[in-house]
């Protein structure tokens, strides 16, 4: 007997509104739950599955699948299962807080699978690629292990050699744990250790140096550092203010916002590897916010909520107000790549000319207090194999 069904796939766009496909169009939002039910009605003992990309860690579009299974459920719905399908790629920051994000799936009472997974690289591999896709692989299945409710890892094909991604994504592959020759390669080995509770790696990594601030506005500064080493791979750093535990980020730079003007702040991080090893702290830097000014006056920042080979969503895009006076309106400004094209927006109105982008505030996302913000995000595509985003965001209010 067939032990589960993939019953819906893919129905989320990467910004968290449903995918406008034929379903969508022709049978209306409803036709979620009628699948789940014709199919309970056809094999009343699977499980029933709910399956897309780009869902591993936490993000619009996850929390989105999060909301409808939730709510699908909460009807009585059989939705008895959600898959994560795990395509992954070395040369982007591994998904943030995967575990967590499977861990609040399982707490609603279905149980998780990590349905497609494999880690594609940028051809020619070189030793860095390698280990970060080693690194990878162990993370996924560590982030398995530690949640009762996960009931596998279905790797998306046998050898490289009839893998989906050379097809897909050009001049990337290597992505699964066999080569050509069919023999196991390093990702092999990465999954063997992390099933067989393999204590392995201890190294921590090395110790962030050369941490320094710069842009600094009345609530808000730019870190960079020199990155770290490991001898696996580094996946990601801790950046911590005053002290405490601020955020997690996967490269060497940070856009720290939402501080308060004309106050000091001392930052630091230290580096985070796949087994959990953490480094020393880098040096402290400090700062002190220049003041908020008498008038209206506003910051521009913006994180990648997610990217894949020819695209990537920008969200939040966060427009702050750093002055002592109400705004109500704002206009951001910033460039896109060569060969990037914005193919969706949304909470701003956005005007293309050639690569520069301006975004104007809503009717409804113009008013802003002094310290308040809003945000707003777009979707792009770009050549495969381009790895860069926009950069240079400037905020500018009336």
């Amino acid at each position: 007997a067939v032990q589960s069904w993939d019953v819906v796939n893919e129905v989320f766009d990467d910004n968290g509104n449903l995918r406008n496909s034929f379903w969508l169009q022709t049978l209306g939002q409803t036709y979620i739950a009628d699948a789940f039910r014709y199919a309970r009605a056809a094999d009343p003992d699977a499980r029933l599955c709910i399956n897309d990309y780009n869902v591993e860690g936490i993000n619009a579009k996850s929390t989105a699948m999060y909301n409808l299974v939730q709510t699908l459920r909460s009807q009585g719905v059989p939705v008895d299962c959600v898959g994560f399908q795990a395509h992954l790629a070395a040369q982007y920051g591994f998904p943030g807080q995967v575990q967590q994000n499977v861990q609040r799936f399982a707490d609603l009472g279905v149980q998780v699978r990590f349905t497609e997974l494999d880690v594609r690289i940028v051809l020619p591999a070189d030793s860095a690629e390698i280990s970060t896709q080693n690194a990878y692989y162990t993370s996924v299945v560590n982030a398995c292990l530690a949640v009762t409710a996960c009931a596998g890892i279905t790797i998306w094909g046998f050898t490289d050699k009839y893998s989906w991604v050379p097809d897909t994504f050009s001049g990337q592959g290597q992505a699964l744990i066999y080569d050509t020759n069919y023999q196991p390669k390093p990702a092999y080995a990465a999954v063997h250790n992390a099933l067989a509770g393999s204590t392995g790696d201890t190294t921590p990594p090395s110790t962030p140096t050369n941490l320094t601030a710069a842009g600094v506005t009345s609530n808000s500064v730019n870190l960079s550092w020199t990155a770290s080493t490991d001898n696996i791979a580094v996946t990601g750093y801790e950046v911590f203010r005053n002290g405490s535990l601020l955020s997690t980020v996967s490269g060497p730079s940070t856009t720290v916002s939402g501080l308060t003007p004309s106050t000091a702040y001392q930052f630091a991080v230290r580096a985070r590897d796949a087994a959990g090893n953490t480094s020393g702290n880098s040096n402290t830097v400090s700062v002190t916010t220049l003041p908020g000014g008498g008038g209206g006056g506003c910051s521009a920042s913006a994180g990648v909520q997610s990217q894949w080979g020819n695209g990537y969503v920008i969200q939040p895009v966060t427009v702050t107000n750093t002055g002592t006076a109400p705004i109500t309106a704002w206009t951001v400004a910033f460039t896109l790549p060569a060969g990037h094209t914005i193919t969706g927006f949304w909470n701003a109105v956005v005007t293309v000319n050639g690569s520069s982008v301006t975004a104007k505030n809503m009717s409804y996302n113009g008013s802003l207090a002094p310290n308040a913000s809003t945000s707003f995000g777009f979707q792009a595509s770009r050549p495969n194999g381009n790895t860069s985003v926009p950069s240079g965001y400037a905020c500018t209010s009336p």
